[in-house]
């Protein structure tokens, strides 16, 4: 693990020990801002879903949607089966889903094999990315996890980019404080 450390010694200072203190343990200890970040990304999924890549995705060509009509599927673009949107925004439960917090990173995706197909496209189909990461995204993720390790309170979290989205295990603060 990290080594992380500051030492002093200041006379009738000890709400400063207590920060300093709080810093390195939310500094070595992401888990519980990850688990926002990852339901702002299962979040931005159902987003992108629902918004058929918030309005990006090229259109399903006539010949895809009578047969999609033949099959009984839905028009909707990427959700014939609903496989792979089950597996970006259902939770551990669905199938093919792909979830893991720890203290340092947040891994989240699919294993759905078609999935690569649609996020890169092929030579006889348009790239219809079902994954859409941008760089908001990231600077919204980065700037919670600053308000995290600094300690700010759910309204200050929430004017860094992390909005209402409540910090894992029912906590709607991320310190484990309300």
């Amino acid at each position: 693990m990290s080594s992380f450390g500051i030492e002093y010694e200041i006379h009738g200072v000890p709400a400063m020990h207590h920060m300093l203190v709080g810093f390195r343990d939310r500094a070595l200890n992401g888990a519980p801002v990850l688990a926002a970040v990852l339901g702002d990304m299962r979040r931005l999924e159902i987003e992108l879903f629902e918004t058929e890549g918030r309005g990006e995705w090229p259109e399903l060509s006539q010949t895809t949607i009578e047969r999609k009509a033949q099959q009984g599927y839905p028009a909707k673009i990427l959700q014939a089966t609903e496989a792979l949107y089950d597996s970006l925004s259902g939770g551990l439960a669905a199938i093919g889903h792909v979830e893991r917090i720890t203290e340092e990173e947040v891994v989240y995706g699919t294993t759905i094999p078609w999935a690569r197909y649609h996020q890169e496209g092929t030579s006889r189909m348009p790239a219809r990315p079902p994954v859409d990461v941008r760089e908001e995204d990231v600077r919204r993720w980065s700037k919670m996890v600053h308000a995290y390790v600094f300690g700010l309170d759910a309204g200050e979290v929430a004017a860094a980019g992390g909005g209402g989205i409540p910090f894992g295990m029912g906590l709607t603060d991320p310190f484990g404080v309300g």
